[in-house]
């Protein structure tokens, strides 16, 4: 069954800003539209596929799409900031050369617009950016950016680079190890591309492969920190990561905080 697209509205009692996404849109939508938004934006099915199988034409998918990014933009574009503290958004915004911010988060509206205000306000100030993000994140992040700034020609410029967080921890992991020859490779090949046009380019990354390991292996975890850690020494960079929290897993150790220089909520 298609996961509810809540999954990206913020419930917390406790917060002042709540934020209610696109759950106003989809109540308001009779069952078949919110089931091929679903589709879509969730399972990534395509307009082919949606047409087949719930006969909703190509051209109704579109003007829905629409529609929709215009609720989400409202509620969670990358200027505004619904989930953050004012202190956390100027860190994202503004850090300073070679900071390393963690941001702990509990659902996944809070961190898109992280991501999308960490990388909106970098490329306003002229600086690369390089992305390595899950699939989840990656299509809604990209049409939020879409929505503010010419997505296409940023790219083009050689300006922004996403990468699949999941496909580059699979070249740097074997049998459950982080390989560190690999890790430096694959990053300095990273850093090169997002440098090309200029070397001296301040750069930013948010990076999500601590993400999908620090559940079930915190030794890999540990070794991915640091090796970051080790790497912006190398290649100075801004750098931002994101832990998802479960209630299993409701708060990062100590341990890990440590190789962080700030921590955002």
């Amino acid at each position: 069954m298609a996961r509810d697209r809540s999954t990206f509205i913020n419930r917390d009692s406790d917060r002042e800003r709540k934020s209610i996404l696109l759950k106003n849109f989809l109540d308001q939508l009779p069952g078949i539209e919110r089931e091929a938004l679903t589709r879509f934006y969730v399972l990534n099915q395509s307009s082919v596929q949606i047409h087949r199988e719930l006969g909703i034409a190509p051209e109704e998918l579109r003007e829905l799409r629409t529609r929709a990014r215009k609720a989400f933009r409202g509620a969670a574009a990358p200027g505004r900031t619904h989930y953050m503290s004012p202190g956390g958004v100027e860190t994202l915004a503004n850090p300073d050369p070679r900071d390393h911010i963690v941001f702990p988060y509990t659902h996944d509206a809070q961190v898109v617009e992280a991501i999308c205000l960490f990388t909106s306000a970098g490329l306003r100030k002229g600086e690369n950016v390089l992305l390595i993000m899950t699939q989840t994140h990656h299509r809604v992040v990209r049409q939020l950016l879409q929505e503010e700034i010419n997505l296409s020609q940023i790219e083009a410029a050689g300006r922004l680079i996403c990468v699949d967080a999941q496909h580059l921890l699979d070249r740097l992991m074997f049998d459950g190890v982080i390989d560190e020859q690999k890790f430096n490779t694959e990053i300095d090949a990273l850093m090169s591309r997002v440098k090309a046009t200029n070397a001296d380019v301040p750069v930013r990354i948010f990076g999500e492969m601590v993400d999908l390991v620090w559940k079930s292996n915190p030794k890999a975890t540990h070794r991915l920190e640091g090796l970051w850690n080790k790497a912006t020494k190398i290649h100075p960079a801004k750098l931002f990561c994101a832990y998802s929290l479960t209630s299993s897993h409701p708060t990062l150790s100590p341990a890990l905080l440590a190789y962080h220089s700030h921590a955002i909520a």
